[in-house]
């Protein structure tokens, strides 16, 4: 790994990681990506015109109109995507002897799902990377209402989230190209960041009091932050601290055991024990293993110098969902290809409003008195045209009636260029189709263009799953019994044992 911070002196932990997040967020890839993300956003709520634009619209009287074309085409993918109900289950290497186990895996899988409410968190991740090419999942343990563990899952913003913008792979914990760090840093109150860090509280307050009050940065709306805020940590005047919270790899050298199946890193010595004694073929072996750490500093406080990981899993907590990548890494999504068109269909549909609303005249110098006040008399149903003694015969109105039919060619155009973009052009089956089958058939291209972005899904529910069986292996040790209930028709009562 490029780094080494484990192990530093805190000074020296600090300056690591204070460089982690510069890179991670001043590269070009993350850059790039939010200043597209922002404007996806944007599009997606409606705010099509900029600051600049609707100044222009205002001095002609031009009416700044939205036509969302963005916002039904992306309900309607999500929908499509919610009508699948995919579920991931697990299958025994050895049929038919761990059959029993890879089922109560998947029943303590759909159980763990039910309890998170997984579907609408992870519908909120693909939302996110369908507008702005980036979603991102959060797994971890945390204690139940009884005191038990319970792994949870929650969709987490993709603006707090900064990954190795050097990683070109989907999955972040690839052993060959994976991510060296994943950050993920927020704004909090500091109420509840000194009840998380009692330790720090007498720094945390120093800082915010030292804190400069100029700066504008810390909005309750992320997409909108501007691109300065990286660099900044403490608003002195809301009483905010923007912790960053390091999620890394580092390799050391660790003495694993290598069986038939796999490698085992366990940090338990009976466990190695027993798996020495039990599993043929196993043996002991000194390897370089990527250990995970977890760090959090904010500007020169160091919070919580670098720690092993909470979970044994080398694995992140983070698992992303990118929609589509460029070459480069930086993630795209689906609703970038449709601003272009919409835009289009905006300004023209804008322009067509105000030409067929408006009245142009023609008259000699003295006709009237006051321009401005005809010009406004003009755009009203019922305005009133008063003229200079002399001059009627010198005043003329041309009705703007005909807006161009090369104009309307266009928003037609763009229009069409929406739906074939999304892939909606294929939705309008032909008349003489008689059939269900027949008009599945005539869609089938719209649901093959989307083909690529639901194999990232499939892909994020398996990233997803891995870790969470690495959670339950290390956590559910105890017998389990438990209702699955996510089909009221098969609702049933599934038992685990301690052993399984």
């Amino acid at each position: 790994m490029a780094y080494k911070v484990y192990g530093l002196g805190e000074d020296k932990q600090a300056a690591v990681l204070d460089s982690m997040f510069r890179e991670a967020a001043d590269h070009p890839v993350r850059q790039k990506w939010f200043t597209e993300a922002n404007l996806c956003y944007q599009y997606r709520e409606g705010e099509q015109w900029t600051t600049a634009e609707l100044k222009v619209l205002q001095d002609r009287n031009q009416p700044d109109i939205v036509y969302n074309k963005i916002a039904p085409a992306l309900r309607r993918i999500v929908g499509q995507y919610k009508r699948q109900k995919l579920a991931i289950t697990f299958g025994g290497r050895n049929t038919p002897i761990d059959d029993p186990l890879a089922d109560a895996l998947s029943d303590v899988l759909r159980f763990i799902d039910q309890d998170n409410d997984y579907a609408y968190e992870e519908t909120e991740a693909v939302e996110d990377g369908l507008t702005g090419g980036f979603g991102v999942l959060e797994t971890g343990v945390e204690p139940g209402e009884s005191g038990e563990h319970r792994i949870f899952t929650r969709a987490e913003d993709p603006f707090s989230i900064f990954p190795d913008p050097y990683c070109r792979r989907f999955d972040w914990n690839d052993k060959r190209g994976g991510a060296r760090f994943v950050i993920r840093s927020k704004w909090i109150t500091e109420e509840e960041a000194l009840d998380r860090w009692p330790k720090k509280a007498a720094k945390i307050r120093n800082s915010l009091q030292m804190a400069p009050t100029q700066f504008g940065f810390s909005t309750t709306i992320d997409p909108q932050v501007a691109s300065d805020y990286y660099n900044h940590y403490f608003d002195k005047e809301k009483r905010l601290i923007r912790p960053v919270e390091v999620w890394f790899k580092q390799r050391e050298s660790k003495d694993v055991i290598v069986t038939p199946h796999g490698v085992l890193v366990e940090p338990d010595e009976r466990m190695h024990r027993a798996v020495l004694k039990y599993i043929p073929g196993a043996k002991e072996e000194s390897r370089q293993v990527d250990c995970m750490y977890v760090a959090v500093f904010a500007g020169h406080i160091m919070i919580q110098p670098a720690m092993p990981s909470p979970y044994r899993t080398n694995k992140y907590p983070f698992t992303p969902f990118y929609c589509l990548r460029r070459k480069s890494g930086q993630p795209r999504g689906w609703v970038w290809d449709l601003i272009d068109p919409n835009r289009e269909v905006n300004s023209r549909r804008s322009r067509a409003l105000y030409m067929l609303n408006n009245r142009r005249a023609r008259y000699e110098k003295g006709a009237v008195l006051d321009k401005d006040a005809l010009a406004e008399n003009l755009a009203s149903a019922d305005g009133q045209v008063e003229i200079e003694r002399g001059f009627f015969d010198k005043f003329e109105i041309e009705e703007n009636q005909d807006i161009g039919q090369a104009n309307l060619e266009m928003l037609q155009e763009a229009k069409n260029e929406i739906k074939e973009s999304s892939g909606e052009d294929f939705l309008q089956p032909p008349s003489e189709i008689r059939s269900g089958r027949g008009v599945a058939q005539s869609q089938l291209p719209y649901h093959l263009s989307q083909v690529s972005i639901f194999e990232n899904i499939r892909r994020t529910r398996r990233l997803r799953a891995l870790l969470v069986v690495d959670l339950v292996k290390e956590y559910f040790d105890q017998e389990m019994v438990f209702q699955i209930t996510d089909d009221q028709a098969k609702a049933r009562t599934v038992t685990v044992t301690a052993p399984q």
